[in-house]
């Protein structure tokens, strides 16, 4: 959802301790729940497979949960409803090809001085999730505006160097930008290495995610550059694995061959020339 950390791309920030983090803010670790003073914010859309159990995952820590539903045609809605406790916001929104078009849209149903961005298809450790008020006590204390967090990403169970960290844990009052692969503008932001987000996606997901992005995002080379880049690593780390064959022949590998490799044509041995 949040713009992406470019392969090797060298964090602005430096790693917090955890054990001092822990004694700075002086609550017990792991921190008693739920947290009222951070919301979860997860924007959807055709999730109905996924969305109930990360609810299930997140509502014994958080005390507010919004979730966005962009329009869908399974019961991702419904479920949402379903789950919603006293307090919780569910909100609906056409669909945009993208989570952050909804932001205008989230960011007011934030409560909380903090929110913590959660997508889907996404499941964060219990152990980041022990630490969310000793996190925010330590940004607080020192005035961060922003957290990053360690992130993991497999394409049908391949490790995927897809980013080492996002930015997902931000003051409310930062706001943040409705344009594709944006994040907030956090100030001064810290990187926290306690526990970690998993994101696993089949191919077929990421790959239509980001054609879908890549006509979303035509006439910005930067954007063009990065959804490209994507669909041409992770076909290339899943055919590592399976071969090419396995991914040759989905129904969008005439449009991703044409967008992503051009005359550069994978090869028998899992290499692209």
């Amino acid at each position: 959802m949040w713009r992406r950390l470019r392969r090797r791309e060298p964090f602005d920030v430096l790693p917090v301790e955890h054990g001092r983090a822990v004694a700075e803010a002086g609550i017990p670790y792991p921190n008693p729940r739920p947290y009222t003073d951070c919301s979860v914010v997860s924007v959807i859309w055709n999730e109905e497979a996924r969305i109930g159990n990360l609810l299930s995952h997140l509502q014994p820590y958080f005390r507010h949960i919004v979730v966005c539903v962009q329009a869908s045609s399974d019961r991702s809605l419904t479920i949402a409803k379903r789950m919603a406790r006293e307090g919780d916001v569910v909100l609906e929104d056409e669909c945009r090809g993208f989570g952050e078009g909804s932001a205008p849209i989230v960011a007011p149903a934030v409560r909380t001085a903090w929110a913590f961005v959660v997508s889907a298809d996404e499941w964060p450790s219990d152990d980041l999730l022990e630490s969310v008020r000793t996190i925010i006590g330590y940004a607080g204390r020192h005035g961060y505006q922003g957290v990053w967090v360690p992130f993991r990403s497999t394409v049908e169970g391949v490790a995927f160097e897809e980013q080492r960290g996002q930015l997902r844990i931000f003051r409310r009052e930062l706001g943040w930008s409705p344009t594709l692969h944006s994040r907030p503008r956090a100030g001064r932001s810290l990187f926290w290495p306690h526990g970690h987000v998993d994101h696993d996606r089949s191919l077929d997901e990421v790959v239509r995610d980001y054609l879908r992005y890549l006509d979303l995002g035509r006439g910005t080379p930067l954007l063009e550059r990065h959804n490209t880049v994507m669909i041409r690593e992770a076909c290339t780390a899943v055919a590592a694995r399976y071969g090419w064959d396995y991914v040759t022949g989905r129904e969008w590998w005439p449009r991703a061959r044409e967008a992503a490799f051009g005359a550069r044509v994978p090869c028998a041995a899992n290499m692209v020339f």
